[in-house]
C-alpha cells in the first residue's frame, strides 16, 4: 500500500458517507481532581460538597476579619507602642489570599490548560476547553480545505501506539494540529474520529487507518484462511529482535529458547500490562496447500487444548495470532525453572518432595482427562513441567496433545516417557499416567528411565521408601490393565503413602 490513501479509498474501506453534523469527541483523561473525587467520594458526598463550601465561605466572611486582627495582636509592638496591626494584618491577608489563589490555580489549571473535547464538523476541526466543566472555550478552527494531509508521528525508539501523535499538516505551512492517540480512549471514539477524517481530509496516511480503526477479533476460520492465502515469502528470515512490536501490542523483550520449529520469546503486553510468553511456530511457505493446512491445524490444536484446560497448575492461555508465516501462542509468563533444570542443578529430589510434586501431577492429569472430550497430553515429561516461584508445578506445553475421542495415527512424545500403546499410535489417559511415573522416576534418581521398561527407582537410589518405589512401578507397568486406571486413583494411593 502506498504511503497515502486518498479519501475515496478510505471511504471504500469504511463505507462512509459525508458528514454534515457536528461531532464532539472526548479528549484526554479526566483531571487528577476528578479522578480523586471519583475514587474517594460517594454520590452522597458530592451532593454535600456545595453546602460545605457555602458554609466555609460564610464562616470566613463572618469570622475572617476578627481572626486576622487576633493574629495581628500577637505581633510585637513598635517603639511607639503600636502593634502595627493594620500593616501586619494586610500582610497576613495577602499571604492567605496568595496561598488560596495558588491552590485554586493548581486545581483549575489542568482543566483549563488541557482541551477536553475535539469538535469536528463539515467545515473543520477544533479543540475545546471546558472551563470548570461548564463554560466552553473554543480553539481556532482548522478548516478541512487547509488540511494538506493527516499522518501518524512515531517517536524514535517508542513502540507504544498510545505515544503516537495524529498530525494534521496545513497547506499554508502553519502549525496545524496534533492529537495524542493516548488521549483518545476507546474504539468508538477513535472510529468516530476516523469516520470524519476519511470523509473530509484529502490525503489520509495508511497508518491513520491502522491506529484509529478497531481491530476486529478474527475467528479461527478467518485467521486460518488469511494465513493460507498470504503470499509466499517472509519479511524476516532471522529471529525477532528486541523491542519489535507484534500484533500491535506485544513488544519483544528477549528470547527464552529456540527449537527446530520456532522460538520462545518473552514479551511485554502493552495493552494489558505485564509480561507474556510468545511461543512461535514456523509455518511452511512454499509447501503444497495440504502441508500448510496441516501445519495450521497442528498449531490450532495446541491453542484449543490450552484454551480448554483451565487449571491453577496449567499455564494460562491468552490468545493466538499469525504474522509473516509464523504462528504465535500467547501464554502467561511463568517465572521459574523446569523440572529437568531443577534436577540438573540440585540433583535428585528427596522422597517427600517428590511425593508432593507427584500429587500435583495427578491433579493436572485429572483436570485434562476430565474434559469433554478428554485431553491426552502425550508429552508429560520433566521438560514440560515448570517449578514456579511459589514452588508449585505448572504444565507449559501442549504441542502434541490429542483428544481422547479421536484416533491418532502419529507417534509423538519422548521415547523414555512413552507407554507401549503410545508407540503404536493409540494413546489413552493411562498413557499419561505411565509418563507421570517415568517423570517421578527421573526426579527421584536424576536419570531418565529406560524406554519400554518398568521403572524401579530403588535400583539407583536405595534411600527411596519401598512404598514410593512400588507406586512408580505400578504407574509404569507395560500392560495398561495393571496400571492405575486414572490419575485420580493414582493420587489417592500416593496421598496414603507413609514415607
Amino acid at each position: 500500500m502506498s504511503d497515502t490513501v486518498g479519501v475515496l479509498a478510505a471511504k471504500e474501506l469504511t463505507g462512509l458517507q459525508p458528514v454534515s453534523n457536528i461531532v464532539s469527541i472526548e479528549y484526554g483523561s479526566p483531571p487528577a481532581v476528578s479522578r480523586w473525587f471519583d475514587d474517594y467520594f460517594t454520590e452522597r458526598d458530592r451532593r454535600a460538597l456545595p453546602w460545605l463550601a457555602t458554609f466555609i465561605l460564610l464562616a470566613f466572611i463572618l469570622a475572617g476579619p476578627a481572626f486576622l486582627l487576633w493574629l495581628a495582636s500577637l505581633l510585637p509592638v513598635d517603639q511607639l507602642g503600636n502593634s502595627g496591626s493594620s500593616v501586619h494584618a494586610h500582610q497576613i491577608l495577602q499571604v492567605i489570599a496568595g496561598t488560596l489563589g495558588l491552590t485554586v490555580a493548581a486545581l483549575v489549571a489542568p482543566i483549563v490548560v488541557r482541551p477536553s473535547l475535539i469538535q469536528l464538523s463539515q467545515d473543520g476541526i477544533r479543540k475545546i476547553w471546558m472551563i470548570l466543566g461548564l463554560v466552553p472555550l473554543k480553539g481556532p478552527l482548522l478548516t478541512w480545505s487547509n488540511v494538506k494531509s493527516v499522518s501518524v508521528l512515531k517517536r524514535a525508539g517508542i513502540t507504544d501506539p498510545r505515544a503516537y501523535e495524529l498530525v494534521f499538516a496545513c497547506e499554508d505551512k502553519s502549525d496545524g494540529m496534533k492529537l495524542l492517540l493516548g488521549e483518545i480512549e476507546g474504539d468508538e471514539k477513535r472510529q468516530a474520529l476516523f469516520d470524519v477524517i476519511a470523509s473530509r481530509a484529502t490525503n489520509v496516511d495508511a497508518d491513520v487507518i491502522d491506529v484509529l480503526t478497531p481491530k476486529r477479533a478474527l475467528s479461527f476460520t478467518e485467521v486460518w484462511l488469511n494465513a493460507l492465502s498470504a503470499p509466499p515469502g517472509r519479511e524476516r528470515l532471522l529471529p525477532l529482535d528486541e523491542n519489535m512490536l507484534l500484533d500491535t501490542r506485544y513488544k519483544i523483550i528477549r528470547r527464552l529458547g529456540a527449537g527446530g520449529q520456532g522460538t520462545v520469546y518473552l514479551a511485554e503486553d502493552l495493552k494489558e500490562s505485564g509480561n507474556v510468553v510468545l511461543k512461535e511456530t514456523i509455518l511452511p511457505v512454499y509447501a503444497d496447500l495440504i502441508t500448510r493446512k496441516q501445519a495450521l491445524e497442528d498449531f490450532y490444536k495446541e491453542a484449543f487444548a490450552l484454551e480448554s484446560a483451565q487449571h491453577p497448575h496449567i499455564v494460562k492461555f491468552r490468545g493466538s495470532f499469525v504474522a509473516d508465516h509464523r504462528a504465535y501462542l500467547v501464554l502467561d509468563f511463568v517465572d521459574g525453572i523446569t523440572l529437568s533444570e531443577a534436577v540438573a542443578r540440585q540433583g535428585a529430589f528427596d522422597p517427600e518432595k517428590a511425593k508432593l510434586y507427584g500429587i500435583e501431577m495427578c491433579d493436572v492429569l485429572t483436570a485434562l482427562h476430565s474434559l469433554s472430550p478428554p485431553l491426552i497430553h502425550r508429552d508429560f515429561t520433566p521438560d514440560n513441567l515448570m517449578i514456579a516461584q511459589n514452588e508449585k508445578l505448572v504444565l507449559i506445553d501442549f504441542a502434541v496433545a490429542v483428544t481422547g475421542d479421536k484416533n491418532s495415527s502419529d507417534v509423538a512424545g519422548k521415547a523414555s516417557y512413552m507407554a507401549p500403546e503410545q508407540f503404536k499410535g493409540k494413546p489413552t489417559a493411562q498413557s499419561d499416567v505411565y509418563s507421570m511415573g517415568c517423570t517421578l522416576y527421573y526426579v527421584l534418581t536424576g536419570t531418565h528411565p529406560e524406554p519400554l521398561n518398568e521403572s524401579w527407582p530403588m535400583l539407583l537410589n536405595d534411600s527411596i521408601p519401598q512404598s514410593l518405589n512400588d507406586f512408580v512401578v505400578r504407574c509404569t507397568k507395560l500392560d495398561a490393565k495393571e496400571r492405575f486406571q486414572n490419575a485420580r486413583e493414582a493420587k489417592e494411593e500416593l496421598a496414603r503413602l507413609q514415607l
